[in-house]
């Protein structure tokens, strides 16, 4: 839902009182054409945010949110401050280098240490300057791959630069593998990280699901079952997310009958491979499934 200014006929966002849509994107355009008074863009997203909703339900989530656009505003002494698509928000602000990377970082500690919040939060920050881009959605999208490269270095960070030629294709990719004995996946986990993966480990469903919701992996690789959350619990949770159920996710276990084979179909999981796996063939098969979402994300971008 909604509503109007009445001074301006801007729309506002109903849930954090900002201006977002046609709004941000003519703030965007003027930024980029130099005709505007800001210099800077810096595009936040708070971290583990599916988690405040699955845990404590839209509502809370939704006075999270307006909580973190209170703490922004008012960190930043800025009425240039727009609610972005889902937890996102874009700040538009003058200074030169030092001044800008001053205020990402005060930003970013005023959200980490709030007392505000119903649990102790974060914000992931891309920050780029209107110079560098020479349209507005060129420059969405260098701000999107630094948030992108913020949140794979754990969140609570800033990025203020893009990766260079130098990284290898997967140098920026995150890939999960969740399964109660991962000791016993000693050599996938070397085979991946050989390939220039970076990999995370969870031995649980819920602690999964805190992992994907704060880090957004690239791929995530699950036994079926998993304490707490199994694998297809797992899966189900992501899917509530429209971000998250976009993750690639590959089911690795002991286990594979029709039945099973017919309730992964229903959760969309594509990749069912029973124990033991070539860990050759998961390796290759992750490459392909991580290689477009480096693209869609511009991570290798400088």
């Amino acid at each position: 839902m909604l509503y109007y200014s009445e001074v301006v006929n801007t729309p506002m966002c109903a849930v954090t009182g900002l201006p977002h849509g046609p709004a941000l994107r003519r703030a965007l355009e003027e930024l980029v054409a130099g005709t505007s008074s800001a210099h800077w863009l810096m595009l936040m997203r708070i971290d583990r945010i599916e988690y405040i909703n699955s845990h404590y339900g839209r509502e809370e989530g939704d006075e999270t949110l307006h909580r973190i656009a209170r703490i922004i505003s008012r960190t930043a002494h800025s009425d240039e401050l727009y609610r972005a698509d889902g937890p996102l928000f874009a700040l538009l602000f003058a200074g030169d280098v030092p001044a800008a990377l001053a205020m990402a970082e005060r930003i970013r500690k005023s959200v980490a240490e709030s007392q505000e919040l119903i649990e102790p939060l974060s914000v992931s920050i891309g920050l780029v300057e209107g110079l560098d881009a020479d349209s507005a959605t060129a420059l969405e999208e260098i701000a999107q791959s630094r948030l992108q490269i913020a949140r794979r270095r754990g969140g609570n960070t800033v990025c203020a630069v893009s990766y260079s030629d130098d990284d290898t294709p997967y140098s920026s990719a995150v890939i999960l593998v969740v399964d109660p004995e991962v000791d016993a996946l000693g050599v996938l986990i070397r085979e991946l990280e050989a390939k220039g993966f970076s990999v995370m480990t969870a031995t649980d469903g819920l602690e999964a699901l805190q992992m994907i919701s704060q880090f957004a992996p690239d791929v995530v690789i699950s036994e079926l079952t998993v304490p707490k959350l199994s694998g297809f619990e797992l899966r189900a949770r992501l899917r509530q997310s429209e971000e998250l159920a976009a993750i690639p996710f590959v089911l690795l276990s002991h286990r594979r009958t029709d039945e099973l084979v017919r309730q992964a179909a229903s959760l969309r999981i594509l990749h069912y491979h029973q124990k033991p796996v070539s860990v050759v063939m998961v390796a290759e098969l992750v490459k392909n499934l991580a290689g477009p979402r480096l693209v869609d994300d511009g991570a290798g971008c400088v």
